[in-house]
């Protein structure tokens, strides 16, 4: 357990080697980790959990090996062992590459093992450089599970919030996202039972959809039928809302490449575009 207690700490990284659970609180405020490795917070075993009450949380993009600084993405939180979890009840992750030419700049949380779990009840996660998403669930191939589960707080990011290509579960309850696509997904199970989506991209003309990465449209939410090796998206709409800045983009839009089909089941009334 980890008060941070008004205190600012500059660490190279929080390593779990074993199945144990890291809690991070800050019981009087202002308190903060400056990680100054590639990634700030890594589960390094399986079964390893972390659990964030309040605080502040920022990622470096450079590190050293022996005498030599090093450029990387950095990563906040990384998942990198299976059934690996985070649970975020509070505070904040800044994922702010400290470079201005390290283009790919930092994300917040990555989900790189199989079978891990990020939950978000609150607290608020803001990405401000670079061009990846604040949470990628991009792990092993991107065939194995991953769950992600929003129940409220923020993510806001300066280019996708979340990216999703993975077979894995994405669920979003409540809470905000905002992006220049708050969400984009190429595999996986997803629902969307609330909370509310905003992109603040331009409108993409024409829209490109190839199969490879993904981009910001100016579409909140894009379903992305590629056929990546997760297999083609299975979608559930029940509720939520979706909102843009530019003229002529679509709250929820869904796009098909090649011969590829979603599964989409829309109960809610809102309006999706490509169907």
């Amino acid at each position: 357990y980890l008060d941070l207690n008004g205190h600012k700490l500059t660490l190279p990284q929080i390593l779990l080697n074993n199945a144990a659970t890291v809690e991070i609180s800050d019981s009087t405020g202002a308190g903060s980790i400056q990680f100054t490795g590639q990634n700030g917070i890594q589960t390094g075993f399986e079964g390893a959990k972390v659990i964030m009450n309040g605080g502040t949380l920022y990622a470096s993009s450079t590190y050293k090996i022996y005498s030599f600084t090093v450029e990387k993405t950095g990563t906040v939180v990384m998942l990198s062992k299976a059934g690996s979890s985070f649970v975020m009840n509070g505070g904040k992750i800044v994922a702010d590459n400290d470079r201005e030419d390290v283009t790919d700049g930092s994300m917040a949380v990555r989900m790189f093992g199989s079978d891990t779990t990020f939950v978000m009840n609150g607290g608020e996660i803001v990405k401000t450089v670079g061009t990846l998403a604040a949470i990628q669930a991009s792990g092993d191939g991107n065939t194995s599970g991953t769950k992600i589960e929003i129940n409220g707080g923020s993510v806001k990011s300066n280019t996708v919030a979340i990216y999703h290509p993975q077979s894995g579960s994405l669920t979003v309850n409540d809470g905000y996202i905002e992006g220049e696509t708050a969400i984009y997904a190429k595999s996986g199970t997803l629902f969307f039972m609330g909370g509310k989506m905003h992109a603040t991209a331009a409108k993409a003309t024409p829209y490109r959809y190839d199969g490879n990465g993904c981009y910001a449209t100016g579409d909140a939410v894009i379903i992305d039928a590629c056929g990546y090796p997760g297999g083609n998206p299975v979608v559930t709409v029940s509720g939520g809302t979706y909102t843009v800045t530019a003229e002529g983009a679509h709250g929820f839009a869904y796009y098909r490449y090649l011969d590829n089909t979603a599964t989409i089941n829309n109960t809610s009334g809102v309006e999706i575009f490509g169907l």
